[in-house]
């Protein structure tokens, strides 16, 4: 009803590669009922303790800082009341429970933990004709190049990070530009220079300093921080096989704002394959199994030792 519902648009909430906001519902004092990272088309319930009115932020990230939407609606279910699945701009109600009843909720909820619908059983391809015996002489057979091995992982969970970290791991498998998959929107960025598909190994160099791909010219195998006497000394540099897991750390330092990941050819650094820029300090949405160009994010580790991964 008039005066009972309000819904406030602060930027577009629409974006296919959005997997989801933090929500924090309040009462209209303040106080805070929940706030929590929600997957898209995920549920998620809280107390009311029967407060009469409700207000709901929804943002991009939890930092707050960019905020999706704002809305308020009646909750007590005086009149108007409200009903199960009625929705209000990006929520949708799926469900009451009144003290010492049981829950009253429709089929339309879908928690997190819920298991996967399986897929389909592929259909068996029928078998080629059997070939004619031929009175001339078969060819030589044309040899088969062996098949590259798929990386590890191949499957990530959707783990958000939670806070800045002080390792982050990833596995390269050489791909372009075109597969990269993430919610970063305009802080991330993909640059092909030369063709990387089928490398079987590249030269990689991590990062904090924007220098168009030219990096610094000192050869290391460590991971080394950026410090007033160097330019630039990445955070990894090295010869990675396709397929394998690189481990990226600070020195025992929280990572900058940005990351940058240029990757070589060989060693001697001559030729740039693809150059690649992410937003690392986890105020914009990143998640394991983001992937950006031939890299993707398996793992983050924090300053409590705690480690987040899927390899």
């Amino acid at each position: 009803g008039t005066g009972t519902y309000t819904c406030d648009g602060k930027s577009s909430i629409k974006n296919p590669s959005r997997k989801g906001a933090y929500i924090v519902v309040s009462r209209l004092n303040g106080v805070v009922l929940y706030q929590n990272w929600v997957f898209n088309e995920g549920a998620f319930e809280f107390e009311t303790g029967g407060t009469s009115d409700m207000d709901v932020k929804v943002y991009s990230g939890s930092d707050r800082a960019w905020e999706l939407q704002s809305l308020t609606f009646r909750s007590a279910c005086s009149s108007p009341t409200i009903q199960i699945e009625e929705r209000f701009g990006a929520v949708k109600l799926i469900g009451f429970q009144y003290f010492g009843a049981d829950m009253i909720e429709c089929s339309c909820i879908k928690f997190e933990q819920d298991s996967p619908t399986p897929r389909p059983t592929p259909r068996p391809r029928p078998r080629p004709p059997t070939p004619q015996p031929s009175s001339s002489p078969s060819p030589p057979p044309t040899p088969q190049p062996s098949p590259r091995p798929t990386p590890s992982p191949s499957n990530c969970p959707n783990s958000i990070c939670r806070e800045r970290a002080f390792t982050m791991y990833f596995v390269f498998d050489a791909l372009t530009c075109n597969a990269s998959s993430n919610s970063q929107e305009s802080k991330s960025s993909c640059e092909d220079q030369v063709s990387i598909a089928n490398a079987s190994s590249a030269f990689i160099e991590f990062s904090d300093k924007d220098t168009g791909g030219k990096t610094s010219r000192r050869k290391t195998q460590q991971v080394r921080k950026k410090n007033k006497n160097d330019n630039e000394i990445p955070y990894f540099s090295g010869s990675i096989s396709f397929g394998a897991v690189v481990e990226v750390d600070n020195n025992g330092s929280k990572f900058p704002a940005d990351m940058d990941v240029t990757i070589y050819k060989d060693d001697t650094k001559s030729e740039i394959l693809q150059y690649v820029k992410f937003h690392s300090s986890c105020s914009q949405n990143l998640f394991l199994g983001d992937r950006f160009g031939s890299m993707k994010v398996i793992g983050f580790k924090y300053e409590d030792g705690d480690i987040e991964k899927c390899f």
